[in-house]
């Protein structure tokens, strides 16, 4: 069986193998230092606009539900310009401290609002493959750049199919 090869390129347009710089790949392509696994799925982050064919964004407000089980502090929005945006072919996330704004408490995703909240004191965003694509195994790169402050987690996550 085929092993398989993903590759995320965040901050980059070129690929970079062994120092050098290489032309971006191509679905189909061997991966340069594992020629059993081959290239499936890439985002490039071209354009203006986030690709929702591979990423889903998570909005808080229409799900109606906020700290995702570990008393989060914020809300995730599908603000696109706001919490997240692409410029020059870089995926940019950016948190906002917003500590006066009330957010919709539902019953369910796009239900009846139960009640106004306001002690998310954060808007940030979230982007999944959910419901989009799926990998069982492979190689995942990804150039991914963090600011310098413990104040915030920064770290990039990769989640199973079924984690909520």
């Amino acid at each position: 069986m085929k092993r398989l090869f993903i590759l995320l390129i965040i901050f980059s347009q070129n690929f970079i193998s062994r120092g050098k710089i290489k032309k971006t790949p191509k679905i189909g392509s061997v991966h340069p230092l594992q020629d059993s696994y081959k290239l499936i799925w890439q985002d490039e982050f071209k354009g203006e606009k986030l690709d929702r064919s591979k990423w889903t964004p998570v909005d808080d407000s229409v799900i109606g539900k906020y700290g995702h089980g570990n008393g989060e502090a914020q809300a995730y929005l599908d603000a696109e310009g706001d919490t997240f945006f692409l410029r020059n072919g870089i995926l940019h996330l950016r948190a906002h401290y917003s500590p006066n704004v009330k957010y919709p408490l539902r019953d369910a995703p796009n239900g009846k609002i139960k009640k106004m909240i306001e002690h998310q004191d954060f808007k940030s965003a979230k982007l999944t493959t959910k419901n989009l694509h799926a990998f069982t195994y492979g190689i995942l790169e990804a150039r991914i750049k963090t600011p310098p402050t413990t104040q915030v987690s920064r770290q990039p996550y990769l989640c199973g199919l079924h984690s909520g």
